[in-house]
């Protein structure tokens, strides 16, 4: 008899058990799958407003800037290569044509903002700036400083000397001069890479709106943010206005 109604009890319990398990399945499906989306979508807006929408977007304007300091600086060169072997004969639009400006609107300024809110360090702002101020100081430098030596030379006739100075040495001391500025660029490349760096966090982890209050306190982030206020910094302040 005890035995019949055990297995009765447990007819009876198998299906009910199977319909709890159908209404807790029904219930948590959804709700894991809402938790899911939104965490997923806490992803993507963390990466849209830090990483696409600010590091990855100041790296671009970095890159630019720089593309049109290295552009410059190799229109002089070619500049000064053909003044110097040909004096006056030279191609002439090689000083007067083909310079590129720099263009201001480039620099996004609210960009910063947000980095700096990332990274809780003002360093970044402070490099970023001084990208821009160096890459139009030496467009500058290149069309009104170089360019007019030599237009100065080639238009005005003036054969032998400027100021006291031969061809040959205006040549050689303007050449001194492009490779000191060659190498005042490469600072902004070193803070270019450790921007870099800052974007590749972003493409081996995953930040939502918690995690991504703790990025400033990351070992990774400061020893970033230290190398950029230790070496590159005092480089790029070094050579300010030169």
């Amino acid at each position: 008899m005890a035995c019949y109604v055990v297995a009765s009890s447990c007819e009876w319990l198998a299906p009910a058990v199977g319909v709890v398990t159908a209404l807790i399945v029904a219930f948590l499906g959804p709700y894991i799958g809402l938790k899911v989306f939104f965490k997923q979508k806490a992803y993507e807006l963390v990466r849209n407003r830090y990483l696409d929408g600010c590091v990855d977007e100041i790296s671009s304007n970095i890159e630019y800037a720089l593309s049109v300091f290295r552009h410059n600086w190799a229109r002089s060169m070619a500049a000064l290569k053909n003044f110097r072997d040909l004096g006056k004969d030279m191609d002439r639009t090689l000083y007067s044509d083909g310079y590129i400006e720099i263009d201001p609107a480039s620099f996004k300024v609210s960009k910063s903002y947000v980095l700096n809110e990332l990274v809780g360090d003002n360093a970044f702002f402070e490099a970023y700036q001084s990208v821009y101020a160096f890459v139009q100081s030496s467009s500058n430098f290149f069309r009104y400083d170089f360019g007019s030596m030599v237009r100065c030379y080639v238009e005005e006739g003036i054969e032998l000397n400027i100021s006291g100075h031969s061809r040959e040495e205006l040549a050689a001391e303007y050449f001194s001069l492009l490779l000191e500025k060659n190498e005042q660029s490469y600072p902004y490349y070193h803070f270019l890479s450790e921007i870099h760096k800052l974007a590749m966090l972003f493409e081996r982890e995953k930040f939502d709106f918690s995690t991504i209050k703790e990025f400033s306190a990351r070992k990774d982030v400061k020893e970033i943010v230290e190398r950029l206020k230790k070496d590159i910094l005092p480089k790029m302040e070094q050579d300010k206005g030169i």
